[in-house]
């Protein structure tokens, strides 16, 4: 499963593609009750790659820092631990705490994604940003793969990653 997480209150700001389907615009709730009911079946672990800040850093004195992934050169950062990166990663908490507490019947692969640095008059698109990510998990498209220990910008940061999998 390929989810890109919104939190409004009336909108479809969150995109999912299962497998290779077409993907889907749908609220905050509809995603939840998706995630669960797909959790809760009997089968085959579940991928769930989620497009938010499932990682974090800190520096060696605990406050927020930005990763590796979230500065290019010449581009506004997009550091987890402000703008939008909160909201999402407030979303991201709720929708796996959902997960969670319907105790699933199958184990899950959690895994982070990042789609950004899109040109500024470039529209949002959850059909788009899923799609992104699938390609990119099947070795296509322009993006790359980054290893946790990558996320590191330098020696005097840490990482806290989720873990690879719960069930």
């Amino acid at each position: 499963m390929y989810v890109d997480i919104g939190f409004s209150a009336k909108a479809r700001s969150s995109g999912i593609a299962v497998g290779d389907a077409a993907p889907l615009e749908l609220t905050f709730a509809q995603l939840v009750r998706a995630l669960v009911d797909t959790a809760c079946q009997t089968g085959e672990p579940m991928n769930l790659l989620i497009e938010a800040p499932l990682s974090v850093a800190f520096s060696l004195d605990g406050n927020p820092t930005g990763r590796s992934i979230e500065k290019r050169k010449g581009e506004a950062p997009r550091f987890w631990y402000t703008g939008p990166g909160t909201a999402v990663l407030v979303a991201a908490q709720h929708l796996i705490r959902a997960v969670v507490d319907a105790e699933p019947r199958r184990d899950i692969r959690l895994i982070e994604g990042f789609v950004s640095f899109k040109k500024k008059d470039m529209k949002s698109s959850h059909f788009g940003d899923v799609a992104a990510l699938r390609q990119i998990a099947h070795g296509q498209g322009g993006g790359r793969v980054v290893a946790p220990e990558a996320l590191l910008r330098n020696q005097r940061t840490r990482c806290n990653l989720p873990s690879s999998s719960w069930g």
